[in-house]
């Protein structure tokens, strides 16, 4: 995302934002990671990455707890782990940049995940005519077992 280009400024900035993007990010440590002035930077950032260096690092913040929150993160632990000062700070954050809310995100994760098993499940039993079970070595035994006379 944004990295089209070939300026070492910018993308040496880039690196440090995706490295650590919980750190207490600001134009001043960011110009200084850039080696340059807060206004050489902006201008960098504008004519090579398309965006403003404090955007792109709200960006790859709310990316991060994007991906938190599908793999089952609360919104207080997406946005702590995502650098966000708080779980009101990414909600206010996710609903500029998309609308809603983390946690309608999460459900709608969590549902669908819980859907694509169900459907893989579903699937695998047509293919094959039987389901698998949880313990599949006494499922084996029990079918190999002569039927009692």
């Amino acid at each position: 995302m944004h990295r089209r280009h070939l300026h070492t400024t910018v993308h040496r900035v880039q690196d440090a934002i995706i490295t650590k993007p919980d750190r207490d990010w600001d134009m001043t440590s960011l110009a200084a990671v850039g080696n340059t002035t807060e206004r050489h930077l902006l201008r960098l950032f504008l004519e090579h990455a398309c965006v403003l260096p404090l955007h792109y690092l709200r960006s790859i913040r709310l990316e991060r707890a994007r991906q938190s929150l599908e793999y089952g993160a609360s919104v207080t632990r997406a946005a702590e782990v995502a650098g966000f000062t708080s779980g009101l700070q990414l909600k206010r954050a996710w609903s500029r940049q998309w609308g809603g809310s983390p946690r309608d995100a999460a459900r709608a994760a969590e549902s669908a995940s819980a859907g694509t098993r169900s459907q893989a499940r579903e699937k695998r039993v047509a293919a094959t005519g039987k389901a698998r079970t949880k313990f599949p070595a006494r499922a084996n035994a029990a079918a190999a077992r002569p039927a009692n006379p």
